[in-house]
């Protein structure tokens, strides 16, 4: 054998240097998971930023379309996504055509277009190659696939708690005091936490809530003196963004178009009252009364509405009014004042607004025996709506029945033992309530408290 031939044999046996061919298929293999890996994460980072889009784009579409047309909702939501996917950089994502408002039916999550409509919104974001801004890809170009379409849809709805058609919601404590009986479908919530002392019964169907339950506050006998309060619990929190819509609803009663507008008013014509006391025969049925405190006479005037909706007044000037609807109910009538408003004894109200925007903690208050509401089993006429910008006080036998009480400031009152029938008090502070009352809610009356529409994502 030849020295050549020994050496190509010796060559030929030897594995000095077998590992290089394997070293060049892991690090071709290397580089395709490598490049995958960046066209996924390249894929679901253009999701996630498409996806955030259109959420965004759906609610701003639909918080807007409350109060203004379907064209200027879309207009407002096209605005904002340029702040977050500018044209310049990711071509058209969302155009006009891309923002459809309608209905969802949450059950079979079905979307159903109606440009009228401001129940709900159904929104599109995309890139695609149709629109020129389709997401390239780096590896899988070289397999046949050198951009994705990506497109994202977005729906959100409205929606209304029945915690704030029947019950006692607050941004700050609620206090649920003792011996109350609570019936099925009242609702107690805080977004602070709840306060209960001994001997209530929380019977089923009641519902209390809170952001975190670990907040609650009861006496060292825990649940064994408050029947049904551990069944009843449950963490929530409840955006109380009807303490921002007052001005709306206050516009509202003027606006024969708007759900807030009472269907006991047959004239926007608008009478304007002077003084400081009124009794039942100084307001008119079916009309918007006005008292203004910046011109209130002190000497008090009779305020009742001549033809063309004016009253007599005296001299001077003062910030709280007296109205007394003890002897005649008051009903069938809307007031809007700035004025702190006292009611006198034994006052009934049916069919009536009081709203007024003074912001005293004690704005609208009553001695006692203040009646708001028919006491009729729950049928959904008769009702009152209290709306103030300050608090609200009764200080013994509050009776409510299909009614509310909205205050900007805290809520305090006493109330008669079965007088609660149908009660909403919504505070953006506090609410003291009663002691050995009965509370029960209204399943199918309640229809005319004053509403505003929360928003969330669908599907």
């Amino acid at each position: 054998m030849t020295q050549s031939n020994v050496l190509v044999k010796s060559f030929g046996g030897s594995e000095d240097g077998g590992i290089t061919p394997l070293s060049l298929y892991l690090c071709v293999g290397m580089f395709v998971m490598g490049g995958l890996a960046v066209d996924v994460s390249n894929l679901v980072a253009t999701r996630t930023q498409l996806q955030i889009s259109a959420d965004f784009a759906a609610h701003a579409a639909l918080y807007t379309r409350e109060h203004t047309s379907a064209s200027e909702a879309k207009s407002k939501a096209l605005e904002l996504v340029q702040f977050s996917f500018p044209t310049r950089s990711f071509g058209e994502t969302l155009d006009d055509d891309d923002i459809v408002f309608g209905s969802y039916d949450s059950e079979s999550q079905t979307f159903t277009a109606d440009s009228g409509s401001t129940e709900a919104v159904y929104v599109r974001t995309n890139r695609m190659d149709a629109s020129g801004n389709a997401v390239s890809s780096f590896l899988l170009q070289f397999a046949g696939f050198p951009e994705w379409d990506v497109i994202t849809p977005s729906v959100f709805e409205t929606y209304r708690p029945g915690c704030l058609r029947d019950g006692w919601v607050a941004e700050g404590v609620v206090d649920s005091q003792s011996n109350n009986t609570f019936s099925d479908g009242f609702c107690i919530h805080s977004n602070a936490h709840v306060e209960v002392n001994n001997n209530n019964v929380f019977y089923s169907g009641v519902t209390i809530t809170m952001p975190d339950l670990g907040d609650l506050v009861m006496p060292g006998s825990g649940f064994t003196q408050n029947s049904g309060l551990e069944e009843a619990l449950s963490e929530e929190f409840i955006n109380l963004r009807i303490l921002n819509q007052l001005p709306y609803i206050l516009d509202g009663l003027y606006d024969t178009s708007s759900e807030h507008f009472r269907d006991y008013v047959n004239s926007t014509n608008v009478v304007t009252l002077s003084g400081s006391s009124f009794d039942t025969t100084d307001f008119i049925k079916g009309r918007i009364h006005e008292i203004d405190c910046g011109s209130l006479g002190g000497s008090g005037g009779n305020g009742n509405g001549n033809g063309n909706g004016n009253g007599n007044g005296g001299s001077g000037s003062t910030t709280k009014i007296t109205i007394d609807a003890s002897s005649n109910t008051l009903s069938e009538v809307v007031v809007v004042t700035d004025c702190e408003i006292k009611f006198s004894n034994n006052s009934v109200l049916e069919d009536v607004v009081v709203f007024t925007t003074n912001t005293d903690d004690k704005s609208i208050t009553s001695s006692q025996g203040l009646v708001l509401g028919r006491n009729d089993n729950c049928d959904p006429n008769g009702g009152v709506q209290i709306v103030t910008y300050g608090g609200f006080e009764v200080a013994a036998n509050l009776e409510i029945y299909s009614s509310q009480v909205i205050a900007r400031g805290p809520i305090q009152f006493a109330a008669q033992g079965n007088g609660v029938e149908g009660g909403s008090f919504i505070s953006g502070e506090t609410i003291d309530g009663t002691s050995n009352t009965g509370m029960s809610a209204c399943p199918t009356g309640m229809e005319e408290v004053f509403e505003v529409d929360l928003f969330r994502m669908a599907g």
